[in-house]
């Protein structure tokens, strides 16, 4: 069941019409202030690939998203493609719609403030205004992002951005409530039965219930000030302790004599440790050092 909602409707969501965008344009400049630039914006390269991260890792990287395989006449009415954004650490975006009269419209979101524009599943959808002029093209700027090759971007329409939504929701909502039905469950059995590995696998259940939540972008409805880097440094943690707790929880549930003692103490110490090596390395990279 829990197989079934994670990975059946989010690909079912997926089918929805959509394009994968892989932006070969790019410009790196210094960091700017927020806002529309004054003096228009950069010449971008359209040729050698992704730039090297040393470029942009301190400094702005921008994509030129062009809609030559956008079907226009079919989504007309629409007002143009929203642009989905797969989270990832950056300090700031910023997103330029561009008209065919020469308007520009601004949208942007920055690290611990997706305001209304973060979506289920650890998504960030920008919509365009609609005007009687049509989108001439899409341009994006990521301060200080963290890696262009793990950027997901691509192009939806409106209504399939919303049956999307609906998906991704009912998929991680139902698996979130089996995550919290598990650890209740196994904490109600280690306490009634005195069984140590249930104690384990509830602490697994709900550390990855809190993981799930955070991943999910769920927790934005009360906590939206970890939008970004800082949910993205927590479940890096949390899912180290994910790991230490399943390892705990299938050591323990061994009966004794199953497993060599000596194997068993090592396997126990090494999950323990590694836990407690990882737990907190988020913390050294307030400053925006990657993990």
């Amino acid at each position: 069941m829990l197989v079934f909602l994670i990975f059946t409707l989010p690909a079912a969501a997926s089918a929805a019409t959509s394009h994968v965008l892989a932006p070969t344009c790019h410009a790196v400049t210094p960091l700017v202030h927020p806002g529309a630039p004054e003096a228009g914006f950069p010449q971008f390269t359209c040729a050698g690939g992704a730039p090297d991260r040393s470029r942009y890792q301190r400094s702005s990287l921008w994509y030129r998203i062009g809609l030559t395989q956008w079907d226009r006449t079919n989504h007309a009415a629409e007002g143009g493609p929203v642009l989905i954004v797969g989270t990832s650490r950056f300090d700031r975006l910023e997103v330029y719609f561009r008209y065919a009269d020469g308007e520009v419209r601004r949208q942007s979101v920055a690290q611990g403030d997706f305001g209304g524009h973060w979506r289920a599943g650890g998504q960030i959808a920008f919509e365009p205004p609609v005007r009687d002029q049509p989108l001439a093209n899409i341009v994006v700027r990521f301060d200080r992002l963290a890696s262009a090759r793990l950027l997901r971007l691509r192009l939806v329409d409106v209504e399939d951005l919303h049956w999307q939504a609906t998906a991704l929701a009912v998929a991680v909502g139902g698996a979130l409530v089996l995550l919290a039905v598990g650890a209740i469950y196994n904490l109600t059995l280690a306490l009634t039965a005195h069984r140590q590995f249930a104690l384990w696998q509830s602490g697994w259940a709900g550390v990855m219930f809190v993981w799930g939540a955070l991943w999910s972008q769920l927790a934005l409805f009360i906590w939206p000030g970890m939008a970004g880097a800082p949910a993205a440094q927590v479940c890096t943690m949390l899912s180290c302790f994910a790991v230490a707790l399943a390892t705990l929880s299938a050591v323990t549930a061994l009966e004794e004599g199953k497993l060599p003692r000596g194997l068993r103490r090592a396997v126990l110490v090494l999950a323990g440790g590694g836990a407690r090596l990882r737990a907190f390395p988020w913390l050294c990279c307030a400053r925006g050092r990657s993990l």
